[in-house]
Formats: C-alpha cells, sequence, structure tokens
C-alpha cells in the first residue's frame, strides 16, 4: 500500500481522517505531572490500538526516527509540535495534534513529592485542595518554601470547606519570589495530614 511521509513542520491533509488541530489557548497555568519535552521513540502504533503524549512545551519526532501510526494517537503539547521525516500516519488512521494550554488547569496535592512540579505563570498560583472535613470559616494552612526549606510565604486568609476547594494565588504580588525558582508547597489538614506539591514559579 503507497502512503505518504510528513516532511518537516508539515502534516499532508490528504492523510484520511487525520486531523490537525492548532487550538491556541492561553492560560496561567502549565498542568502538573506532564514532562517538559518529549522526543518520541521509534514506534508502531498498530490498528486497533491507543497511544497518547503529553508534554508541557514540546514534542519531537526527530528526523530518521519511525513513529508510524496505524490506530489512534494523540500528541498535546503546550508550545510546539515538530513531526520531521520519519513520522508517517497511514491511511485509515485517527491522527491528532493539538497545541493548547488548558484554560483551567489546577495543580492537585500529593501525598508525596515526585519529579512531576507545577510551573506557574504569570506569577499564579492554581490550586486544587480537598478537605474531608473542615468547619466554618476554617482556614486553610498552607505554607511556601524555597530550595533552602526556609519559609518564604504563608498565607492566611484562605477559606476552606468540605470537599473540593480551588483558588487562584496571586503569588507575584506578594514580591517574595524568585523567577524560575522552585518552591515547596505543604498543605496540612486538620487531622495532621500533609500533602505536597513542588512549583516553578515564572512571572
Amino acid at each position: 500500500m503507497k502512503t505518504n511521509k510528513h516532511p518537516k513542520r508539515k502534516i499532508n491533509p490528504m492523510y484520511s481522517k487525520i486531523h490537525l488541530f492548532l487550538l491556541l489557548l492561553f492560560s496561567g497555568a502549565y498542568a502538573i505531572g506532564q514532562p517538559n519535552d518529549i522526543i518520541l521513540p521509534t514506534k508502531t502504533i498498530a490498528v486497533g490500538t491507543t497511544d497518547n503524549y503529553e508534554a508541557v512545551r514540546t514534542i519531537t519526532c526527530p528526523s530518521g526516527t519511525a513513529f508510524i501510526v496505524e490506530g489512534n494517537c494523540t500528541l498535546n503539547a503546550g508550545e510546539e509540535i515538530l513531526l520531521e521525516d520519519g513520522f508517517e500516519a497511514k491511511n485509515g488512521s485517527e491522527f491528532c495534534a493539538i497545541i493548547e494550554m488548558p484554560l483551567l488547569a489546577y495543580a492537585t496535592m500529593k501525598p508525596a513529592l515526585d519529579a512531576s512540579f507545577y510551573r506557574c505563570q504569570g506569577g499564579y498560583l492554581k490550586l486544587k485542595v480537598e478537605e474531608d472535613y473542615a468547619h466554618a470559616n476554617d482556614v486553610l494552612n498552607i505554607k511556601f518554601y524555597d530550595k533552602t526549606n526556609t519559609l518564604t510565604y504563608q498565607p492566611s486568609t484562605l477559606l476552606k470547606s468540605t470537599g473540593v476547594n480551588r483558588y487562584s494565588l496571586n503569588l507575584a504580588s506578594t514580591g517574595l519570589f524568585t523567577n524560575d525558582d522552585y518552591y515547596t508547597v505543604v498543605v496540612e489538614d486538620l487531622k495532621k495530614r500533609k500533602t505536597y506539591l513542588r512549583i516553578q514559579y515564572h512571572d
């Protein structure tokens, strides 16, 4: 079967059922848990299978890398998707490339720190905190620590309630954060249980 290949930075619009969506949306945050950049491996996504990739900034298929889509594949990056010679989406495949920054990307606290982080764009932190139980007019116990584990900031006016609480914190207005530095966020509930989040501040 004759198939076409995608040249650098282009996707051939003649492919059957292949869609390119360039959704240039702007937000104040990156979603946590996603890698910053992805380089696609040599791989074939077979008919009847699905494989999706999400990155904060870029997804790249380098020249000479045989990344072949026969089944279903979605690439989602915040800034750029670069598909060089070697990428191929065959007739009948379902391929979608999305440039998108979610409008409502709230970071979620975790029971322990891992390798992921949340990048604060425009000096804002969008945060989701779940509370099993809270009294009326309870205030969220939240602290920010710098890379030396020194307390940097502790807001004292964030009310909380039972269930899911969402906050949009203007960290830039405090003047306490250094651009592109990393900080640890710690939230403690009424039962003294702590959850954590690593952030990178960017104004």
